[in-house]
């Protein structure tokens, strides 16, 4: 890394906005815009990049983007200058050919006859700037599924195969997660994010649970994971966090007599959940233990600062 002052290097990331972050945007429905919860994605693909460059105070150039010629694209693109490259001063680089038919893919901004791109950009003209302020992310949650796995959430469970589309019971919206471990030991069900989410800012899980019978004590363990490091020796697998003796029990934040009715679980991501020294989850799972729990739904699952929550209690 660059010491000197003012640095020299400047640290350059692609990115781009297409659902399955190949930079194809060849997805079905991607040809006139986005698709899924995009605004979620399209965060998480930059989070990473900024925070690192906020916590060593260098300067950033997103090296590569665009997206294609279409106005509802158009607004994915204003997205990432209006809530994050304007604020934080960034520098970015389209994609652009001299000659519009040296290229007439759908990131060169010239082959754009209706020039959806260029308008947006003409928006953000820059200048020359001496610091760069905090700022919040938007969207301010994680949210993990709501109908379905919401990109880049997915499903990592295993030894068993949860229903994402399960009815009844259902909290909101048409489909809960079925969870059976078919008296399976030291099964999971278990999602895993992407790029990781930062507990630092996103801090407290929620989720709405049914349960179909009473869930005994030291039938279900919580635990998160880390994404892998170089320096890790376990090289096929993102450490696990805390050791299984120490993990939490799920009856530890519901109740577990509640049987053929909601109830809203809140699991604070402290130092008991995840590794204080690696605060960036890309996991997080519920495992059965040499004992199984009898079937139940999960819905609404969603990860969200603890700090606007209670604010939105007190203005309740």
């Amino acid at each position: 890394m660059d010491t000197l002052s003012p640095p020299r290097i400047v640290y350059s990331p692609h990115v781009y906005f297409d659902f399955d972050n190949d930079s194809d945007y060849s997805e079905a429905g991607e040809e006139t815009g986005p698709i899924g919860r995009w605004e979620y994605y399209v965060r998480d693909r930059l989070i990473p990049a900024i925070d690192w460059s906020i916590d060593n105070n260098v300067p950033m150039l997103i090296g590569e983007t665009n997206v294609p010629c279409t106005a509802d694209w158009a607004e994915v693109l204003d997205f990432a200058f209006s809530n994050f490259f304007e604020p934080l001063h960034f520098s970015v680089t389209i994609w652009n050919y001299i000659n519009p038919q040296h290229d007439t893919g759908i990131l060169n901004v010239l082959a754009c006859e209706e020039e959806h791109q260029l308008n947006i950009l003409a928006q953000y003209p820059g200048g020359t700037y001496q610091e760069t302020a905090p700022f919040p992310p938007n969207p301010s949650d994680s949210i993990i599924y709501n109908d379905e796995l919401v990109n880049p959430w997915s499903d990592g469970s295993f030894n068993m195969m949860p229903d994402f589309c399960a009815n009844p019971p259902v909290f909101e919206g048409d489909c809960a997660i079925a969870v059976d471990f078919n008296q399976t030991p030291f099964a999971g069900l278990k999602f895993n994010h992407q790029f990781g989410v930062d507990t630092r800012r996103l801090n407290l899980l929620e989720f709405q649970i049914w349960l179909t019978a009473p869930m005994q004590p030291g039938v279900m363990k919580i635990f998160t994971t880390a994404p892998l490091s170089d320096c890790d020796d376990n090289s096929n697998r993102d450490p696990e966090f805390p050791p299984f003796e120490l993990r939490r029990d799920l009856t530890d934040f519901i109740d577990p007599s509640l049987i053929n009715a909601w109830q809203q679980v809140r699991i604070p991501l402290d130092n008991t959940i995840v590794d204080p020294a690696a605060p960036i989850m890309n996991g997080f799972a519920l495992q059965s233990t040499d004992r199984s729990p009898a079937l139940f739904y999960l819905d609404a699952v969603d990860i969200v600062d603890m700090a606007n929550v209670a604010h939105k209690a007190n203005q309740e």
